[in-house]
């Protein structure tokens, strides 16, 4: 087995989008669904519990640690994160059950403003995951190395 890169896709419906108004403007934030274990996903892989709950256990150090962990809009086929990409900050993570629910702020970056006209102008928008590990002949991974997720 060698390690490769592994991203994983919600659909649109999986994800809410939640408005908060401050003096300094409009704050957009996605919630719900990020990742699942226990399921066999559209790429034919299954995250068994242990991996996904070591893999928020991590998330959420980053996340303590950084403030929020970036992602990107759109899907890269690199494991880096780029920041001319940055379209939101992903500020909680947990687990329920066999799910990762997070919530993840829109940025005003380039990109974050791209993400939120299509938001604003009523494109559902999903979530995925990106991450490295290994995956066996049945579509078992191990050893997952969680980055992002991004939408």
């Amino acid at each position: 087995m060698s390690i490769a890169m592994l991203t994983e896709s919600l659909a649109p419906a999986d994800c809410r989008v939640l408005q908060e108004s401050t003096d300094g403007g409009k704050t957009l934030w996605l919630s719900g669904c990020f990742m699942q274990a226990g399921l066999k996903n559209r790429n034919n892989r299954t995250y068994p519990l242990s991996e996904m709950t070591r893999a928020v256990t991590s998330a959420n150090a980053m996340i303590a640690e950084n403030g929020g962990i970036w992602g990107e809009l759109d899907h890269p086929a690199t494991l880096a994160i780029t920041s001319k990409n940055i379209s939101h900050a992903i500020t909680e993570l947990r687990m329920d059950g066999s799910n990762v629910y997070g919530r993840a702020k829109i940025v005003p970056t380039p990109m974050g403003n791209i993400a939120r006209t299509l938001i604003e102008s009523g494109i559902r928008i999903g979530v995925s995951s990106r991450g490295a590990g290994n995956v066996n002949e049945s579509g078992e991974v191990s050893d997952f190395n969680f980055v992002t997720v991004d939408i």
